[in-house]
């Protein structure tokens, strides 16, 4: 129970900063104090970060089946795909691939590149299994 009165704070400021463009230092922040918490705990307890960020992924990856990614969307996905490269999620990010590829060719912000080849690592990790 004590374990939730630090994690809730922490999502809530992590969802708060996601909702606005001028707040993606504070999600970074939030994300790290959530990523250091989870490490810094004993083995029996699991919080799992990727179940964490899965429906915010989601909800970009609706995003992405009407509209191009925003620059501070491309950012976001910057920090969070590198806690997916070896996981098990690799169906939904060649899902959510399929889902970017066509704004590649209009959207010019340099963001996409490094969102590209992250996407590349994690699905290249499902060639390998």
């Amino acid at each position: 129970m004590d374990l939730y009165m630090l994690i809730n704070p922490v999502l809530f400021w992590m969802n708060y900063s996601i909702e606005s463009n001028d707040r993606l230092p504070l999600f970074k922040t939030a994300f790290k104090a959530l990523k250091d918490v989870s490490l810094a705990l004993p083995p029996t307890i699991d919080i799992n970060i990727h179940k964490i960020m899965l429906p915010i992924l989601q909800r970009v990856s609706s995003h992405l089946s009407y509209s191009p990614p925003t620059l501070n969307m491309l950012r976001f996905l910057e920090i969070v795909l590198k806690e997916f490269v070896g996981s098990d999620y690799r169906s939904f990010f060649a899902e959510f691939a399929l889902k970017l590829a066509p704004h590649v060719q209009s959207c010019f912000y340099e963001e996409l590149n490094s969102v590209i080849q992250i996407l590349f690592e994690i699905l290249g990790t499902m060639l390998d299994t």
